[in-house]
Formats: C-alpha cells, structure tokens, sequence
C-alpha cells in the first residue's frame, strides 16, 4: 500500500510538473512576442571587441562616428579606429576615469584617478597635463576640440580651450562625478555626490538644476544639446530637457554607472552594475539589453544611432552595430513655405504643425508647444527645430529656418515603431498567472 500510494504521488507530482513546465514555456512565450530584443539576440550586432586583463572604466565614440576611446583601470588610454582598428594606447599616471573624443580624434581629453586632465593628438602625444585636486573624475570635449570640461572631487566644475587656459570654474561642493558638453559647448551639464544635475552655458552662468535621488554617476548631453540624461545610484535613468525639465525616466534596480544619447534624444543608454547595457527609446520603451560579463562601466552611441560601444569590467570594450530594425529611421521632412503674411499684434514667424496620425505632441526648440495640428506664432529668425513624438511611432524631427514674419507649414508622417518592448505590468500579470496555476495544480494534486 505504502508503494502504491509513492507511486501515485511521484506520478500525480510528474503530471504537476509537466503541467507547470507548459504554462511557463507558454507564459514566457508570451512575453517575448513584440518584445525587447534578448541578450542572445544581440550576437549577430557585435562588430568586434577588444580584450585586455584589466576593467574597463568608460568609451567614447567621436561625435562624427569615426572613432572610439577607452579608459581602464590599468592606467591605460586607447584609441580604435570605429572598424575595430587599434590606433594606439597610453600609459598614464594612473587608472583612466573619464575619456571624450572630438572630431576626426583631432583631441583626446583623458580624467585619471591621480587629478590629472590630459589632452592629447590624433597621434598619441601629449599637448598638456593640469592638476584638479585628487581626482579628476571625468572629462569631455565639443566636437572642433575648443572647449574642455572637467570634473573633479575638489568640489567644482572646471572649463579650458584646448591651449589649456582656465576660462572659468563653478564650485558645486562635494565630489562632481560626471560633466558633459554639447557639441558646440552651449550647454554643459555636470552631476554630483549631492545628487543634483546642473545646466550652465558656456559662459558659466548656472541656467539650471535638477534633483535626483540618488547621486549621480553620469551625464550626458545630446549632440544637438537639446536633452541631458543623467544615471544614478538609486537605479534610474532621468531624461530631461535643455531647460533642465523633467521629461520620463526608467528605473534599472541596479546602479547606473554610465548613459548616453543620441541627436535629438531618439536613443538613451544605460550600463548598469547587472551587467548590461540597455537601449532605449525616447518613449521610455526597452528597445534591447546586451550583456557582458562584469558590470557595464560605459556606454556611448554615436550621434546618429547606429553604433554602441560599451565598456565593461570584464577586460572587454564591445563595438556593436545596432540592426536596421532598430537603428532610427529618419523620415524625409515635409517643410513648406507659405508667402509671407502679416500678423497682427505679432513679431516673428509662425509655424503650423500638423501630423498623420494627428494628436502627436510638438515639441518647438525642445519645448512643448501642444499637441497636432497646433500652430506657434512669434518665432524669432533664424534656424529652429521641430520635434513631433507619439506612443507607438519613431519620433518625427526637422529643421525650418524662419525669416521675417513668414508661416511655415509642416506635415510629419510618423513611422510606425517596429520594435516595442512588453510592458512591465503585462510581464507581472503573466508572472501572476504561472504562480496562480502552479499554487492551483499542487491543490490538485495533494487532494488525489
């Protein structure tokens, strides 16, 4: 009787089981359609990588895409060419914080662990050296290499020309973990110990501050200057606008060491401590995870999408290039001129926006100007750009130049995005579920 009754069991618990394993094969089958691309996904993405006994701390992809710098904790420097081509590699005084790039890598900026800025050629050779304080925690350049920013745990914000005179400083207080200029340095954004991003202009006046909670590791400013996003130690990623205003954000549940983003704010990307490096895009929605071995140091995009390097401290920088399916499609912009009209009570030109599908938010200048069809008058002269961005479709972006007292009519046609990522509450409902039949199953079983 004992042996019937264990047979009965272990064959009632093998029918448990297979039933289980049905339902979690069919729940996370659920989850993957539609959803983000998998980490075992990404392989065919990897152009090259580069291996060195040691842990990489951050990279940089130039903003012209050509080039890519890296910095680790055995004090070396190194520049690829982005086909995976080593250029060559420095030693310096200690292990390598923070790296930027201009273009065509006419200029190196390098943040060691000793308080050293460099900055070096194309070549390798060294043009100067300063001491910020202990530690010089990271460091950027604007694309024609003019202007160099740095952080430093002294406590301030440090600004050079690339002949390494001060032009200004801004003291924060406390250790200033990560700054970040736009490519013609008329933003520069800096984040700190105290858990504060900061916008200043060039000039050093402070526009802005915004506070985050947890403190922050890393900054980025877009190309174009119109976002920053900053990472912090609490797990998020914070998105926000050149005024330095709160546009969406996504919490990791790991700390964020390192972010970027693309022209325009399309793309946002994070490298965490669980050892991954994520894309986003700019309605928050998880586009891809790439995983590496170690915790995910840094991450850049190039200013168009296409490339992400990352640097982890596993030994490895990863180049990838990101799938046409998820790269940015940049459609052609509608932008038509009407014959100058007057407007009374007005100075300065006005734009129409309208957009198919309609309702779309318009962004003027990185601003919200409402939602489409939406029309904006007194628009000062000179080049202005137009944002229009709705859930489920890849944003719209253009150009217009306004001169005089003109109207100028623009048409977005948004593309379908052809890549969302399952929402996290659908991911608990099918998690619920699994739990809820297993529970229900071994009910089941236990009354036979």
């Amino acid at each position: 009787m004992r042996g019937n009754n264990f047979t009965k069991i272990s064959q009632g618990n093998d029918r448990t089981v297979r039933a289980c394993y049905i339902i979690i094969c069919v729940a996370f089958t659920l989850c993957g359609v539609s959803g983000a691309v998998l980490a075992a996904d990404t392989d065919n993405m990897l152009l090259w990588k580069y291996n060195e006994p040691t842990n990489f701390l951050n990279v940089d992809i130039s903003p012209d895409g050509g080039y890519v710098a890296a910095g680790s904790v055995s004090q070396k420097l190194i520049l690829f060419r982005t086909d995976g081509t080593l250029l060559w590699e420095k030693v310096l005084d200690s292990q390598v914080n923070g790296v930027s790039v201009s273009d065509n890598a006419d200029y190196v900026v390098a943040a060691s662990n000793k308080g050293t800025l460099y900055l070096l050629d194309r070549s390798g050779e060294i043009l100067w050296t300063c001491m910020l304080g202990e530690i010089v925690y990271d460091a950027s350049i604007t694309s024609d290499g003019w202007l160099i920013a740095a952080s430093s745990n002294d406590g301030k914000l440090h600004i050079f020309n690339n002949a390494g005179e001060k032009l200004w400083d801004y003291t924060i207080g406390g250790p200033v973990y990560s700054v970040s200029v736009s490519a013609d340095g008329s933003l520069i954004s800096a984040g700190a110990k105290n858990y504060y991003v900061y916008g200043f202009d060039r000039q050093g006046n402070r526009l802005w501050t915004y506070k985050t909670e947890g403190q922050v590791n890393d900054v980025k400013v877009s190309p174009d200057g119109g976002f920053v996003v900053a990472g912090s130690s609490d797990g998020k990623v914070n998105v926000l606008n050149s005024e330095g205003e709160f546009l969406w954000k996504t919490v990791i549940l790991a700390n964020v060491n390192s972010v970027s983003v693309t022209r325009g704010g399309t793309y946002v990307a994070a490298g965490a401590d669980d050892s991954y490096a994520r894309l986003y895009g700019s309605d928050k929605t998880e586009i891809l995870k790439y995983t590496t071995f170690g915790y995910v140091k840094g991450v850049s995009l190039s200013a168009n999408g296409l490339d992400m390097a990352v640097a982890s401290n596993d030994g490895h920088v990863y180049f990838l290039r990101l799938p046409v399916s998820v790269a940015p499609l940049v459609p052609v912009p509608t932008v038509t001129g009407i014959p100058p009209t007057e407007h009374a009570g007005s100075s300065g030109g006005t734009i129409s926006v309208s957009s198919a599908p309609s309702g779309a938010s318009v962004y003027l200048d990185n601003k919200y100007i409402g939602n489409s069809p939406v029309l904006k008058s007194g628009i000062s002269a000179g080049s202005h750009t137009i944002l229009v961005r709705i859930p489920g479709y890849n944003d719209w972006n253009s150009e217009v130049i306004i001169s005089g007292e003109q109207t100028f009519q623009v048409t977005a046609s948004l593309i379908p995005s052809t890549t969302q990522a399952t929402p996290l509450s659908s991911v608990v409902a099918v998690l619920g579920l699994i739990l809820a039949s297993v529970v229900f199953l071994i009910r089941v079983n236990e009354k036979r």
